[in-house]
């Protein structure tokens, strides 16, 4: 059993939760490769609006589950919650995370969630409803909805590995054909106010 936490930036608990985050060791244990590079992690932090924590329930309390978000106004079709990183150890608490990153979005009445996806996960991330595309209704160009749809069931220990699959490439390469980046991905989330929920 694990619990979220919510911790934005203009809460009181944001200069500790910051600092336990600036822990190395403890995105080294979510997180692969770059993610938990010093710098990359410095800037993300630097950057966020806010974080959801996974901690499991019984003591001693573990971190088995992060998201670093932004909430920006930087990419079309308008303003976001940018998820910046999503790392998790066990099974579920990724997808519950993100979960209740649409809710955040959702209170904050903002339309769209964007990520960047590297090449092993972007088959995840498809089934959770994100998109090739920038467009308002996330509505992605047939071409570049074929060519996802064909790697969304491959599997790949790695980033790299990844890339260097031809049939990724190959999706890659379709979706720049169409103006699109395979990587960077939009979910549209229902327009609902904050009082129909």
């Amino acid at each position: 059993m694990y619990t979220i936490s919510h911790i934005r930036r203009e809460d009181a608990e944001w200069p500790g939760a910051r600092k336990r985050l600036s822990n190395g060791r403890l995105l080294k244990g979510l997180c692969r490769g770059d993610v938990a590079a010093d710098p990359i992690r410095r800037i993300y932090l630097a950057d966020a609006s806010g974080v959801l924590v996974a901690e499991t329930t019984k003591r001693p309390k573990r971190v088995v589950g992060l998201l670093i978000y932004e909430v920006t106004d930087e990419y079309e079709p308008g303003p976001s919650l940018y998820v910046h990183v999503l790392c998790s150890r066990l099974p579920g608490v990724g997808t519950a995370l993100m979960r209740k990153a649409q809710d955040v979005a959702a209170e904050l009445s903002l339309r769209w969630l964007r990520l960047g996806a590297l090449d092993h996960v972007i088959g995840y991330y498809r089934k959770l409803g994100f998109r090739a595309t920038s467009h308002p209704q996330c509505r992605e160009v047939g071409a570049v909805a074929r060519a996802a749809d064909r790697i969304a069931h491959l599997r790949f220990v790695s980033h790299n590995e990844a890339a260097a699959d031809p049939r990724i490439q190959a999706a890659r390469a379709a979706a720049i054909a169409h103006g699109q980046n395979l990587g960077e991905m939009i979910l549209c989330l229902p327009t609902l106010s904050k009082n129909s929920r």
